[in-house]
């Protein structure tokens, strides 16, 4: 059994309400995470930063299953069975879609987040700008670290990002990006025009 979630909810916590698509603050991801297995004696998940993406080849790997080998991540089963962390950080990333109907509100700035246990650099592609956020000292998120603070903490985080972008831009599978732009075009055929649009037919 697995219970946990894809996102949190925002209350006011940074000036926003649910679960806006532009920010990637704790209370947005960072979400509950249970795992019951049988024959399994209880124990802690460690404090070391899981992403969803993980999720799929850890239950495989705990049902015995061997994950797909198109599976963009690794599974953590066997260190969380020991208990043991790791320090390889989660990235999550995300663009800001208000409302997939209409192009102009499909693909908004993206915001990308590179997650260690204690420090999370966040990324803001438009307008671009960094922050920097000691989770241990700062649970909330009140300030970002001023950018001459933890300069190594930041170019670590830096490279990760990188590195997971250059991957996601090699691996890009161009049959699902071709059927995502038929899936926009669908969309806006059958879109309901409006009475000016139809002026003429």
């Amino acid at each position: 059994m697995t219970l946990t979630g894809d996102h949190g909810e925002e209350f006011l916590d940074h000036g926003a309400r649910y679960h806006p698509p532009s920010q990637l603050m704790e209370e947005l991801i960072h979400v509950p995470l249970l795992l019951r297995v049988p024959g399994i004696v209880k124990k802690e998940l460690p404090k070391s930063p899981f992403s969803l993406v993980e999720l799929s080849p850890t239950l495989l790997d705990a049902a015995r299953v061997p994950p797909p080998a198109t599976f963009q991540s690794r599974s953590r089963w066997q260190q969380i069975q020991r208990g043991a962390s790791w320090d390889e950080p989660a990235v999550v990333e995300c663009i800001a879609c208000t409302n997939p109907f209409y192009p102009g509100n499909r693909l908004g700035p993206r915001v990308l987040a590179v997650r260690e246990e204690r420090y999370k650099l966040v990324l803001h592609f438009e307008p671009a700008y960094e922050q920097l956020f000691d989770l241990e000292a700062d649970p909330l998120e009140l300030a970002a670290l001023p950018q001459a603070q933890e300069r190594q903490v930041r170019r670590r985080l830096l490279q990760w990002a990188r590195q997971h972008i250059e991957k996601s831009l090699r691996e890009r599978d161009p049959a699902l990006l071709f059927q995502a732009r038929l899936r926009d075009v669908r969309l806006e055929w059958t879109k309901p025009m409006n009475p000016s649009q139809t002026a003429g037919f």
